[in-house]
């Protein structure tokens, strides 16, 4: 085959499902759960386990995991206590972390994000097999992690960007140290070597 040959192999295969770039072999997905206007401004769901606000934690995480390329998809909850839907300004993400165009939300009203039949699709379609999980409230994201866990996925759950439904620091870390025990993967977003995930291309 012809060197401009390869060159169009190669690009068919790094376009992804609507228009993404993705490596061959990209089998990374960072799911962000929950971090919604309500649960942070209204609720106070908004404290990590080292203390920094959710929000930011989590920007610093989607900046990293964007600069690697790896998918990315955000889980917006709409059932108890918001019984809402998915345009009420309440359950939006906040500007700091807005979902890109071309990045999934998947609304669901129980706490398991594998409770959406549209995201387990979207895992299989991507031959997704490691999850890097994040969010509020951290019973949502132990609910996906279990799940996950069984489903026999890699998870990560990233100690510093996550935060329960008390709102402190202390509920954030005592869940970290459940999960420690639980035998789940936690890591901070520092630790987590994202060389190794790198989708890139680059």
């Amino acid at each position: 085959m012809s060197r401009s040959g390869w060159v169009v192999v190669l690009c068919a295969v790094l376009v992804g499902i609507g228009g993404t770039i993705h490596a061959l072999g990209c089998d990374t997905a960072l799911i962000i759960i929950d971090v919604q206007e309500a649960f942070v401004t209204e609720y106070g769901w908004d404290t990590t386990a080292t203390g920094r606000d959710i929000v930011l934690a989590v920007a610093d995480l989607l900046a990293l995991a964007r600069s690697a390329g790896i998918h990315i998809a955000f889980i917006q909850h709409l059932g108890s206590p918001l019984h809402t839907t998915a345009e009420d300004p309440r359950a939006q993400f906040p500007d700091a972390i807005a979902p890109l165009e071309e990045e999934r939300v998947f609304p669901k009203t129980n706490p398991d994000a594998f409770s959406i039949d549209e995201f387990v699709s979207f895992l299989e379609s991507e031959q997704v097999g490691r999850l890097l999980v994040c969010g509020i409230a951290s019973e949502c994201v132990h609910a996906t992690l279990t799940t996950a866990h069984l489903r026999g996925y890699e998870v990560i759950a990233i100690a510093d960007a996550h935060a329960t439904e008390d709102g402190t620091q202390e509920g954030a870390a005592s869940v970290n140290e459940f999960w420690r025990d639980t035998r789940k993967m936690v890591t901070p977003m520092a630790e987590v070597p994202w060389d190794t995930y790198d989708c890139s291309g680059d």
